[in-house]
Parts: structure tokens; sequence; C-alpha cells
């Protein structure tokens, strides 16, 4: 208010507000607020946009639905044809480049539009995007220009959901690289146990015939130190390697 008297009123005001926007309704300036195109529909077979220039309505994503469709039909109605808000149907077109505000109905059938409902959604949930172009029909001789029901469907609109075909898998079940690589570890696994079996027993067989089994150990008498035989021999034998090979590096230390 003190800017406005020390500076006066502005020339050109720009629609600009406080919003709360997203989830979290944080509080924001809308710097650049949604325009969006308008154009009359007409009866027409013809499938070329013509006349004036089309007219944008600038509006705000907090903004509900219904009331772009009130500010839509206002935009290009005429003091004739200012009737309830239920003698006017918004289309929404995907948005495309429109050289002309008159929007003739076979063009419709081309363009796969869709109605716009009214209601308590923002433009924000509605996804409602800049630059959104918008059908603006009214009831001519008691009845629409356009029924809803000769319009080809729109791609996407169906409630049938269509999932994504399942490519086939690159190889049958149980032929993949993985299975495969299981498969023949089992295999050595199964070969290399059984062999083990069959040493561990070959070599019981001998080490109980020799005598070097653990139960001929048991039942043996205690021998006197000395007289082992070949475990003394195989100790005695280890001593002097070690002795010689200090006495090899001692001799190379010192000359």
């Amino acid at each position: 208010m003190a800017v406005h008297n020390r500076y006066g009123e502005p020339i050109h005001p720009l629609p600009r507000k406080v919003i709360a926007r997203g989830i979290l309704k944080e509080v924001t300036i809308e710097l650049r607020p949604p325009r969006l195109k308008v154009l009359l529909l007409e009866k027409s077979d013809s499938t070329n946009i013509h006349g004036p220039p089309h007219a944008y309505v600038t509006v705000s994503i907090t903004d509900t639905v219904r009331d772009l469709c009130s500010r839509l039909a206002a935009a290009v109605g005429s003091a004739d044809k200012a009737t309830p808000a239920n003698a006017a149907r918004i289309w929404k077109v995907e948005g495309r480049e429109y050289n002309g505000s008159l929007y003739p109905s076979g063009r419709l059938h081309y363009d796969g539009p869709e109605i716009l409902t009214p209601s308590d959604q923002t433009l924000e949930e509605a996804m409602i995007e800049p630059e959104d172009a918008f059908i603006v029909e009214f009831v001519e001789n008691g009845s629409f220009i356009i029924d809803p029901a000769k319009l080809p469907a729109k791609p996407g609109s169906s409630t049938t959901i269509n999932l994504p075909e399942v490519p086939p898998p690159l190889f049958s079940s149980g032929e993949d690289f993985f299975n495969q690589l299981g498969k023949r570890e089992s295999n050595w696994t199964n070969s290399s146990s059984s062999k083990y079996a069959s040493s561990s027993k070959s070599n019981q067989g001998f080490y109980k015939s020799s005598g070097f089994g653990s139960t001929n150990i048991r039942n043996q008498t205690v021998q006197e130190p000395g007289t082992l035989g070949l475990g003394n021999m195989y100790e005695e034998l280890f001593a002097k390697m070690i002795n010689f090979t200090h006495f090899d590096l001692g001799e190379t230390l010192v000359s």
C-alpha cells in the first residue's frame, strides 16, 4: 500500500499472486501463470481453421476446472450467447499451432479431443499446462453440434488395460547359462566325491594291510625310543640338512 501511495497505481499490472503449490502446499509467487488457447467451434464439414487470431485466457494453476470452463466460454461467447454454464461444452485438444479462432466441427473427428468436465479439481491436479488448446461448443437449436458417441475414441482413453506383450525367454526352462553351470558343478561334485570315496576305501585297505591303521597302532606294543625305524630316520636326516645349511651359510658370511 505504501508503494502505491508513493509511486501510484501501475499502468500495466502483472497478474501475479501468491499461491500454495504442490503436495506440501509451499507458498510461492506464480511468476508465469498458464496461458491457454481458446477457439470457437462452428458447424462445418471443412477441416481448415480460419478467422481472426484465437484468444488467450490467463489463469492460475490453483483455479478450478469449473472456473476455467466459465472463463473459456466467456472468452469466445457473445452477448446473445451469455447462457447458463450447461449451454457450453469445452473440448480439450492436443497442443497444436492454430492460425485462426473458428474451429470447424469436421476437424474434431481427426484431432481426438476429450470433453473437459467441470469439477472442483485444480488445474495443477488436472495436469493442464501452458499453451494447451480448448474448443468451446455452444448449444445451437436446442442441441450441441457434435455427438460424442460418433467420435473415435482417443488413444489411451479406453478403460481396458492393455498389458505389454512379454517376449519369450531366450532359453527354455533349465537351459540357461546358470542352470547349465549348476548341473556341471553338481556332476563334478558327485564324480569327485565318488573318486574320493573309492580312494579313501583303497587307502584304508592299504593302511590296514600294511599295519598303519589306527586299530593296529592301538593294538601294537609300545617300543623303546630310537627303534621306530623310518620315523626316526627321517627326523635325523632333516636335522642333518638343517646343520649343513647353517654351516654353508656361515662360511659364506665369513668369506
